[in-house]
């Protein structure tokens, strides 16, 4: 039923969001790209839109809260936030979640998931799709599939399977997603079969991708667990940030959007000793960090959680750390189409590049505490502005929404993520990690 302010409450009743959606586009969207039109003119502006959103309306169709009122919030939402990105911040590229391949990577999920945004007529807004926002799956080591994998009526789950399973790009799947005829066994194959459907549903589409590797540098993190989402056990820090991709051309760059160390879900405990109120079985489960004796208690989702920055700083190899202390380590953070000198292009949370790699520590969390470490933000003529816009979390968390901002407009962005609630997007469940 109506909450006593007006907002949704995940009801299929027709006027119950209608509310909040005010709220959403006037006190949240509004606001947020106000500040991006006012760094727009000095520094590229990359947006990602509304992770989680979108995918949980197609893979939970079925369930009553993810209809009626909630699935209108949410695309007139949608529609709303790129209509006016478009508008007011022309120059802005602005990736829509797309889930990750563990999720939507069924063709039938895919084709779903393109044919409702090219109903919302927001394509022509967007650079492309964001992939693996805030999840582990693995990037891949392949450069993809070839073109056969992906041809009018091919589809590179059935391709796998019966033309060239001994294919690499069939072999980068480590959770066995491509013997239920999964499309999406790793990111960058995901990222193809997002573009075939696009192309195929939208008129000829063609967009690019853009896919966190934050915490997904261990592929065989969930060999054991492959619906683990929650600080997973035995994550590793991903690709450094960087538009050197396996997929040039599809993939523009590799991102690190969720920010590492940000805790996914809290345990039945928190730190502080007090019971968390929306704690979710799945953080409770061997795989989640926290989850046994002795160790330190994971915190709300959002909230930093040291002992997690440490477990994915652990697990870097000496490849990774000469690839981010290489000279070029930083350039090309942005995507190959913005326009951008890369020596004025810096990320504010990271150190400058060395000459050559330092000496490395018995342990890698030094030079991960550096990247993590709060630096104050650089002159806007030096800064690359990278933005998150969501409403809706996973799993039961029913009304949170976040700004992340890298380098420019952070006080703003924490304003906004203070705005209450006006859409509750719990219509989560069902998906894989």
């Amino acid at each position: 039923g109506r909450l006593p302010d007006g907002r949704c409450d995940l009801s299929d009743q027709p006027d119950n969001c209608m509310a909040g959606l005010h709220e959403y586009m006037t006190e949240y969207a509004d606001p947020f790209i106000e500040v991006l039109s006012h760094y727009a003119p000095a520094v590229p502006v990359v947006i990602v839109l509304e992770p989680d959103s979108l995918p949980n309306l197609i893979t939970n169709a079925e369930d009553s809260h993810c209809r009626g009122a909630t699935f209108e919030a949410y695309t007139r939402g949608l529609e709303y936030a790129a209509r006016r990105l478009a508008e007011v911040v022309p120059s802005a590229s602005v990736y829509l979640d797309a889930g990750h391949g563990g999720w939507i990577g069924w063709d039938e999920h895919a084709q779903a998931y393109m044919q409702l945004v090219c109903s919302l007529g927001i394509m022509p807004h967007l650079r492309g799709f964001s992939t693996n926002v805030a999840n582990y799956d693995p990037t891949g080591s392949s450069s993809g599939c070839p073109a056969a994998a992906l041809a009018p009526g091919e589809t590179v789950g059935h391709w796998c399977n019966w033309v060239q399973p001994d294919h690499p790009c069939c072999k980068d799947d480590r959770c066995n997603l491509v013997a239920e005829y999964n499309s999406g066994p790793c990111e960058v194959v995901f990222a193809q079969t997002l573009r075939k459907h696009a192309s195929e549903q939208c008129g000829g589409a063609s967009p690019h991708m853009l896919i966190d590797t934050a915490r997904n540098g261990n592929d065989g993190a969930r060999v054991t667990d492959c619906k683990a989402w929650c600080n997973l056990r035995g994550a590793a820090l991903g690709n450094p940030p960087t538009a050197h991709t396996a997929l040039p051309g599809v993939v523009d760059a590799y991102f690190w959007i969720k920010t590492p160390g940000e805790s996914d879900g809290c345990t039945a405990q928190l730190p502080d000793g007090s019971a968390c109120a929306r704690f979710d079985p799945d953080c409770a489960k061997d795989s989640s960090l926290g989850a046994r004796e002795g160790e330190p208690r994971a915190p709300e989702a959002g909230v930093f959680y040291d002992y997690q920055a440490l477990q994915l700083a652990r697990r870097v190899g000496p490849a990774w750390d000469a690839a981010l202390f290489s000279p070029n380590a930083m350039r090309g953070v942005l995507p190959p189409h913005v326009s951008a000198s890369p020596s004025a292009v810096v990320v504010a949370d990271l150190p400058p590049a060395a000459a050559s790699p330092p000496p490395r520590p018995a342990n890698h969390a030094p030079w991960f505490m550096m990247l993590l470490s709060p630096l104050p933000p650089p002159p806007p003529l030096a800064a690359a502005a990278f933005a998150s816009l969501e409403w809706g979390r996973r799993k039961g968390a029913t009304a949170r929404r976040r700004a992340v901002w890298r380098g420019a407009g952070r006080a703003t962005a924490r304003r906004a993520s203070g705005v209450a609630a006006g859409l509750a997007g719990n219509c989560s469940g069902g998906m894989a990690g």
